[in-house]
């Protein structure tokens, strides 16, 4: 049975990649013809998801959709824990939107080239200096264009499924420079759906956009005290599975 398991995900994380290759090369070609869109990259990240979560049988309960809409621009913020945070949230994602993500993934083939050149904000995070400057020209986005950007504030993936990572002060500061509201969204824990060493791949996860939260406090208070929010909501989301299941 186990070898059944682990054949079924390798078919379905080979199918994925493929799909992720298929898919880059299609988004290099189509930035040639729709780049100059400002919505050309959110609406390929659509395309690109609902496959990829078909595929890995993953299916998701969005609580709150008209949340992703109630202010703009802002400043979306995310628990993050593995590769499928992108589908997941990105099938839902607004069409104004930009990405705040670390450079290393602008040398990827086909999909780092179009994120560099669609506006989306690459942040060197062992330069400090320079971290700060990119937030800056993120600042400038939300101002000048109108856009809404897109933060995950952990940092990094976070394995642990009973609570979240402290969040970075970098995206607190780019909210109170921005003067615009921040709009929590929350994903339940992938530890059950996509938990490839024990043979499991696929299940159920909910995703709730939570209400908007202005620019209050210092950086500091702001990254506290949202993570509080967020923990308790992710708690709460868990245990609703678990209820449910």
């Amino acid at each position: 049975m186990k070898a059944l398991q682990y054949l079924r995900i390798g078919i379905c994380l080979a199918l994925t990649w493929i799909w992720v290759f298929v898919w880059g090369l299609g988004l290099s070609v189509g930035f040639f013809i729709f780049g100059h869109r400002r919505d050309f990259l959110p609406r390929a990240v659509r395309i690109l998801s609902h496959p990829i979560l078909w595929i890995c049988g993953i299916k998701v309960e969005m609580q709150n959709q008209a949340g992703l809409t109630a202010a703009n621009p802002c400043i979306f913020v995310s628990n993050h824990q593995s590769g499928f945070d992108v589908p997941i949230f990105g099938q839902y994602c607004p069409y104004n939107l930009v990405w705040i993500a670390k450079k290393e993934l602008g040398s990827m083939p086909f999909i780092g080239w179009v994120l560099k050149r669609t506006g989306n904000i690459l942040i060197d995070r062992q330069k400090r200096e320079t971290a700060f400057a990119q937030l800056g020209e993120a600042a400038r986005k939300i101002a000048d264009e109108n856009r809404s950007v897109a933060v995950l504030p952990e940092g990094t993936r976070n394995r642990d499924s009973s609570s979240l990572l402290p969040f970075k002060r970098g995206p607190f500061h780019l909210a109170k420079a921005a003067a615009v509201p921040m709009i929590p969204v929350v994903c339940s824990s992938l530890h059950e759906v996509a938990r490839f060493k024990n043979g499991k791949l696929g299940g159920r996860v909910i995703l709730r956009v939570l209400p908007p939260v202005l620019p209050e406090g210092t950086p500091e208070q702001m990254a506290e005290s949202l993570r509080d929010t967020m923990q308790a909501v992710y708690v709460e989301l868990n245990e609703q599975l678990r209820t449910n299941s």
